[in-house]
């Protein structure tokens, strides 16, 4: 029905209230009765200052189970959010991907690399790394011209959540 338990608590401590003040109300007077128009007698104004004490006594008791509960339950809530948050954020984090392209130092003018649909990066040497790839599996392509002839290799790749991934490959 959309109301959460601490409302729920909250409107039980609520009628808790107010009917120990009812009870209270309904004390004073019947005390009040007794006096007949007459001014209260010493005992007397002690048995009603006494009422007074217990009624108060017994709101700060409603209220400080019902704020122990909620703060308990708050605890809970906060300590799933931060396990959330925390597993959120562990799955978010990027890996690497280390390439090896053992051919790619014979490539004229470079070779150019792909992730998925990413920008192309020309890249000299045998060597490199990409940074910031998230996890999960993604495809690589490699080009470039040795010889005269364009030449290429595209491999799938699974990245781990915050690693780094070796891979080595050819042009062919």
């Amino acid at each position: 029905m959309g109301m959460s338990s601490a409302w729920m608590r909250f409107l039980a401590t609520e009628l808790q209230i107010r009917e120990a003040l009812r009870r209270f109300h309904f004390r004073i007077e019947a005390h009040r009765a007794a006096w007949c128009d007459a001014s209260p007698e010493p005992e007397e104004i002690q048995q009603v200052v006494a009422e007074c004490r217990d009624f108060l006594l017994a709101v700060d008791d409603f209220v400080r189970d019902e704020t122990t509960v909620w703060a308990t339950e708050l605890r809970s809530v906060l300590r799933e959010m931060e396990e959330a948050a925390r597993v959120h954020a562990d799955a978010r984090r990027t890996g690497a991907i280390e390439l090896t392209v053992t051919n790619g130092d014979q490539a004229t003018n470079g070779w150019q690399a792909v992730i998925d649909d990413g920008p192309e990066e020309t890249h000299t040497g045998r060597t490199a790394t990409f940074r910031n790839i998230g996890p999960g599996k993604h495809t690589l392509r490699v080009r470039g011209q040795i010889t005269g002839q364009q030449k290429s290799v595209r491999k799938n790749i699974n990245v781990a959540n915050g690693e780094t991934t070796s891979v080595d490959l050819s042009l062919k």
